[in-house]
Order: C-alpha cells, then structure tokens, then sequence
C-alpha cells in the first residue's frame, strides 16, 4: 500500500485518510498526513510469533514448624547419705559418720590390773570440727579411740573421716581416715577370745604345778 501510515504503538500500517489504527488491539490515534509529505518509509515485514506463557504452580511444601517436644524435668536422685550423716552435737545416738578437724588432741596411757597381771590401753582423745559447704564451724563431736595397739597418727588440725558407735555423748571408733596424710588410724584391743585362751592356759598350768608338787 503506497503512502501507508505506519502505526508507531503497534506498527501496522493504515491507509492516508486514516485517524486511528486499524489493529483492533491497538486503535493508537495516527498523526495527520498531507500528500507532499514523505510517507514514513515501511518498516520489512515479519511474521509476529505470540509466544504463549504458560505459568507453572510448583507444589509448595508447607514448613512444618515443630512444636518443642515437652521434656519432664530431670529427677535427681536423691544420694545416699548415710555414710556421710554426720552424727549432730549433743545428739549423739547410734553409729555413723563424721568428717571434720581434729581439735585438740591427746594421748594417753592407761594401766590397769594388779602386780602380776599389768595391763596398758592406748587412749586417744579429740573433738571433730564439723564444717559446712561454705567452711564454717557447725559443733563439735567428741572422738575416742581406744586400744591396747594404736597405728597411725593424728594432729591437731588434720583433716579426719571417723565412722563409729556414740556411746554417753562420746563417739568411739576403732580405725578412722587421716584424710590429711591419707594414712589409716586405727586402735587394736586383744580379742576376748584370745584373752580366755590365755586365762584357761594359764589356770591349766597351775594345776599342773599342785599336782606335781602335792605327790
């Protein structure tokens, strides 16, 4: 078509005496034209290819907010102290345990029976200072320690771990642990056997000496 309009929105070309464009999808309004103007040169034609743009739902996974699982407090169970109830001051009832500071302690000997027959027993006697978490003193445990062989040693100011029987206010124990020096304390007697044995043995040989000596 010559002297065609070229429909600059969409680029369709229209006839000189036409206002608008003819594109039924356009219809952009078209500058005037006169005769001895230059026809806007033609633009090459080309096929238009309508690309068709399909939109694509990709499948979303919901995010699964876990909610936090309920979790029971933990339960401590409770330890047994039993071997670590200190024995408490002015109540001493039974046996047990005690950890604490040798106070003031003294040794002595004991001796008993007659000429003859002289006996010696070991005393060793200190108060254990108690302390708490924080250090502190809380009381005091009267300690004895009795024997005819005392092994060991404790000072004043050692650190002591002492398991016995209270008897009259007194804790008596046998063998204790120097915490201090890591050495064991420990205070012997004779057993009761051993001394029955010995009185038999010796009541024998007496009857042995009159019948000998009354033929």
């Amino acid at each position: 078509m010559d002297g065609a309009w070229m429909c600059e929105k969409c680029g369709a070309e229209a006839p000189p005496d036409a206002q608008r464009c003819r594109n039924r999808d356009c219809g952009a309004w078209l500058p005037a034209y006169g005769e001895d103007e230059d026809p806007r040169p033609r633009r090459p034609w080309r096929p238009r290819i309508h690309l068709q743009t399909q939109e694509v739902h990709r499948p979303t996974t919901p995010v699964r907010h876990e909610e936090p699982r309920y979790q029971e407090p933990r339960r401590e169970h409770p330890r047994d102290e039993s071997r670590h109830r200190p024995v408490p001051d002015g109540t001493l009832d039974g046996s047990g345990t005690v950890y604490g500071v040798a106070r003031s302690v003294r040794m002595r000997t004991e001796v008993s029976g007659s000429d003859g027959d002289v006996g010696t027993t070991v005393v060793c006697n200190f108060s254990l200072e108690m302390r708490d978490r924080a250090g502190r003193p809380v009381g005091l445990v009267p300690v004895e320690m009795r024997g005819d062989l005392f092994e060991g040693a404790v000072n004043d100011g050692d650190r002591v771990r002492a398991t016995g029987r209270a008897r009259n206010g007194t804790l008596h124990v046998k063998r204790l642990r120097n915490l201090t020096t890591g050495a064991e304390v420990s205070a012997r007697s004779t057993p009761a056997i051993v001394v029955a044995v010995v009185i038999l043995l010796f009541v024998a040989w007496l009857v042995v000496i009159f019948a000998i000596t009354g033929r």
